[in-house]
């Protein structure tokens, strides 16, 4: 049982000298939540509970951060976060063996620059045993040893400090079990994040009050396709895109949705009033350029926190499931969303099926559900002008819908609301040839962020076009 005793991880915080003592630090705004990062250690290849197995997890809470300007150190300057961290660690089948003890994992931090591109990693976070007395306000424990070992269910604060350089902005903070492959392929359940934002200026080297930024989208520019590049804004709310070129059947993507609730207040206080505030996430996709697009994925209910499954084309809302709009899938769940033109013939499988609903089916859009949690499918066919063969362009979005009262537009992206983490992964385009669908990894696509403001749209883990993580953060 020792290979699941994890030892504490002592890092050496950033500390200044009596010189370079901070002044008028500012609070970070930190959104995302109490997250659990979670592994399943198996004594099986199939992972019979017969066998036993421990479910090794933590649950996260960030409890405040600040900036801290040290102009004493050219002027560089410091991100303290304060954490709670409880082990919630699950053992099942170990007979006599006790549950193991946990220590502190592996927190990060990533930034932007002063030109707002991403800094992957920044300022190397390290845990605090001296608790920070420059840094009073945040309150800091200091601690006699760095050995914290947590039994099931104990908890332990502590802090991290990290320095940064002038023209770092902090974005993202995160957690790590620190699993790495082979030992664990899937590492979408081990890290978890926290969107940051920073009050600091890099251009003036100053800590600076939040301002909002009016966005625009006019109606010519919703309108506007490039070549094959679909329109870069909209006025309905903020989205993460990633989409292909034309020429394609058919498009596929595992989504790990979120575990931990997203906020999505439709109220904004001293501001605009929405009428609706939405998280989705799903496939789109069109006949060719200029041409109205299809949705297929799933619509965030905040007040569940669960996911209904749904569909979109010109002039009508679908539910592929019939009248039943109850059909909702539970946070955390692994789903994997295709859309396609009609496989005809052979071409057909169980992972391209033709589906039903279809009067032509040289004009069909099929649309394919999995929850990989709980292998439930549904397959929906639905009439589709233009869809057919490989002439189609596809694109997956995260986005945050809104619709405001009267006619303001919807782009106000300073009302707090935050949706995410969301995970893609596995993402598949797919020709027809030779009477089989070829589906090969997404590559050579293309991205759009509306705002471009990589603050309010935060993308990481990404490899390529194959996978990436998205936040929608839309604070003040």
């Amino acid at each position: 049982m020792a290979a699941f005793t994890l030892a504490a991880i002592a890092c050496s915080p950033v500390t200044a000298s009596a010189a370079a003592a901070p002044h008028a630090p500012r609070q970070l705004v930190i959104a995302g939540g109490t997250q659990r990062p979670t592994e399943t250690q198996c004594y099986s290849s199939n992972c019979a509970p017969s066998a036993g197995y421990i479910v090794d997890s933590e649950e996260i809470k960030i409890d405040g951060g600040r900036d801290v300007p040290l102009p004493g150190l050219s002027p560089m300057h410091r991100i303290d976060v304060k954490w709670t961290i409880k082990n919630t660690t699950r053992c099942v089948n170990l007979g006599t063996d006790p549950c193991p003890s946990t220590g502190l994992r592996y927190p990060g931090l990533a930034c932007v620059n002063a030109k707002g591109k991403p800094q992957i990693v920044c300022g190397s976070p390290g845990w605090d045993w001296s608790g920070l007395s420059d840094d009073r306000g945040l309150e800091c424990p200091s601690f006699k040893t760095d050995n914290v070992a947590l039994k099931p269910g104990q908890s332990v604060t502590i802090c991290t400090s990290s320095l940064l350089f002038p023209q770092e902005v902090a974005s993202v903070l995160s957690y790590s079990l620190g699993y790495d492959p082979p030992t664990v392929l899937d590492t979408s359940h081990i890290t978890v994040y926290w969107s940051v934002t920073d009050p600091w200026n890099p251009r003036t080297a100053k800590s600076v009050p939040i301002k909002y930024k009016h966005w625009k989208c006019t109606r010519e520019q919703e309108k506007k396709w490039s070549g094959d590049d679909p329109p870069a804004c909209t006025s309905t709310g903020a989205f993460r895109r990633v989409y292909s070129g034309r020429g394609y059947f058919g498009a596929a993507a595992t989504v790990t949705l979120p575990v931990t609730e997203s906020d999505l207040a439709e109220k904004i206080p001293n501001e605009h009033q929405l009428k609706k505030q939405v998280g989705y996430i799903y496939l789109e996709g069109w006949a060719k350029p200029g041409a109205t697009n299809y949705e297929f994925g799933l619509e965030y209910n905040e007040d569940a926190n669960n996911y209904t499954l749904y569909s979109h084309g010109p002039g009508k809302w679908w539910n592929p499931a019939g009248a039943d709009k109850g059909i909702r899938f539970t946070a955390g769940d692994k789903m994997r969303l295709s859309m396609y033109a009609y496989p005809p013939g052979s071409a057909a499988n169980s992972q391209w099926p033709q589906g039903q609903g279809c009067d032509n089916h040289d004009a069909c859009l099929v649309v394919r559900a999995q929850d990989l949690t709980t292998r439930k499918v549904i397959v929906q066919g639905f009439n589709a002008p233009g869809w057919s063969g490989n002439r189609l362009i596809f694109a997956r979005m995260t986005s945050i819908a809104q619709e405001a009262v009267g006619h303001q537009p919807g782009d106000i992206f300073n009302d707090g609301a935050i949706f995410g983490p969301v995970h893609w992964s596995d993402a598949e385009l797919a020709r027809l040839s030779g009477g089989k669908v070829h589906a090969a990894p997404w590559a050579g696509g293309r991205q759009q962020d509306w705002p471009d403001d990589p603050t309010r749209v935060i993308v990481y883990n990404r490899d390529g076009q194959l996978s990436e993580t998205d936040i929608l953060d839309l604070h003040p």
